[in-house]
């Protein structure tokens, strides 16, 4: 590739990003952002969004770049994981909006709960637990329902950007098709093995391709341009890719709107679930770890109470705010999993612990900050059993909402924080530049 400036596209669940990367300057020249679009709540459980939104969202950002900067002639992707839309083979036209991973239909059905008798065997080919939110589950769900078609063209989100820019054979890396559910983490290919026990067809099923990190995934019309696109992974992926890992510690914490551990374990536990790397490395990983979006449940609830006379979150000030010494010392237990497909979910999310002349907006805010970094000291004693590292990768947007989380995750941990740095701002963007 020659050109002077790449274009990097994060598309998370929370923030849409571009950057244009001037590669002989080596620094970004232009971002362009917007929020991620508003999902559609269902009553009965549904997660969905309008594909036609991240279109928009797409000009808007990358768009925008690509008319200021001409020279620019490809673009590197990463995307959030665990979401699906269906294409008609026929019409070519969208079967269902853009289902999220946050999706519930499956767990407020018996859905969910009639799969469990194949959940060991969904395990060993998929290196994943069963929950809601995967396509897996998702379309499993609309198939006992009867609102599936026999045939479909199955695609991520990265392949519906493709697919919308006018690309009709979207490719699509690992790691981003591993998070389906429909891919055999063994064999590194759909597998009609996993399809069979959602009770779909795979014969009927149009799939994209899988490539290796570096392939071009597709060309897309945008902006008045055809452009060549590149990656197609993860954002788990490409973020721990940005932030040095395993290079940099055999540990990354990540936090964000979800949040995950990951480890590069010598002698990893058959337990653990796994996820790809961008060069096909596997990984030990819990995901699901209630992070941002777990937290902005508190955040809503408590800013809702609040008589601050500005617009600032007072939640967030206050969270900001905390000294390593408030949160460690904070009495109140807070159950975070207040989603299904959390991590260590049971009834949902609950404080207790509350005593007389003891409970304070403060005092709950400094404990909500506790109980949500001990989940990951639990979880790096479960993903370390050996104690092979003494030290773990810290990265994702959360990690700097506050100056005692690096240490107060140290102290707990007792394992030295190394905080990711990054040359675009963005551990994703870094990812994706350091592949480009």
């Amino acid at each position: 590739m020659t050109s002077t400036t790449t274009l990097l596209v994060d598309f998370g669940a929370s923030r849409i990003k571009s950057a244009a990367w001037c590669c002989k300057e080596e620094k970004i020249i232009a971002v362009k952002e917007c929020a991620a679009p508003t999902p559609n709540f269902g009553a009965d459980g549904a997660v969905e969004i309008s594909p036609e939104d991240y279109w928009i969202a797409f000009e808007k950002t990358a768009g925008e770049i690509l008319r200021e900067y001409q020279e620019i002639d490809s673009l590197w992707l990463c995307t959030e994981m665990h979401g699906v839309m269906l294409i008609d083979v026929d019409s070519d036209k969208p079967l269902t909006s853009y289902i999220s991973w946050r999706d519930e239909r499956a767990s407020r059905s018996s859905t969910l709960s009639d799969l469990q008798k194949i959940s060991e065997d969904f395990f060993a080919q998929s290196a994943m637990r069963l929950r809601c939110g995967l396509p897996f589950i998702t379309l499993a769900h609309l198939k006992k329902i009867h609102k599936l078609p026999s045939a479909f063209r199955f695609l991520t989100l990265a392949d519906w950007l493709l697919w919308r820019g006018g690309e009709k054979d979207p490719a699509i890396h690992a790691s981003l098709a591993a998070g389906t559910g429909l891919f055999s983490v063994k064999e590194k290919n759909w597998s009609a093995n996993l399809a069979k026990m959602a009770g779909l067809d795979y014969q009927k099923i149009i799939f994209p391709k899988v490539v290796e990190a570096g392939q071009k995934i597709g060309e897309i019309n945008i902006a008045e341009r055809k452009v060549k696109v590149f990656g197609g992974i993860g954002d788990l992926q490409a973020a721990a890719h940005g932030a040095g890992f395993p290079a940099l510690a055999k540990l990354l914490i990540n936090l964000g709107t979800g949040s995950q551990v990951i480890g590069c374990m010598n002698n990893p536990s058959e337990k653990l679930e796994i996820r790809l790397g961008v060069k096909g490395e596997n990984f030990s990983a819990i995901t699901h770890i209630p992070s941002g979006r777990a937290l902005n449940v508190f955040a809503n609830f408590f800013d809702s109470c609040s008589v601050r006379g500005d617009e600032d979150s007072a939640f967030w000030n206050i969270f900001s705010s905390l000294s390593s010494e408030e949160v460690l010392n904070a009495e109140l237990n807070v159950d975070l999993a207040v989603f299904e497909a959390a991590w260590n979910y049971k009834n949902g999310g609950s404080i207790s612990g509350i005593m007389e002349g003891k409970f304070s907006a403060r005092g709950l805010i400094a404990a909500i900050a506790k109980s949500w970094l001990k989940q990951y000291a639990q979880a790096i004693a479960e993903i370390d059993l050996e104690n092979e590292s003494t030290s773990f990768l810290l990265a994702g947007g959360l990690s700097r909402r506050g100056k005692f989380i690096l240490p107060v995750l140290e102290i707990l941990t007792k394992r030295k924080g190394i905080m990711a740095q990054t040359k675009t701002g963005e551990e994703t963007l870094d990812g994706l530049l350091a592949l480009s």
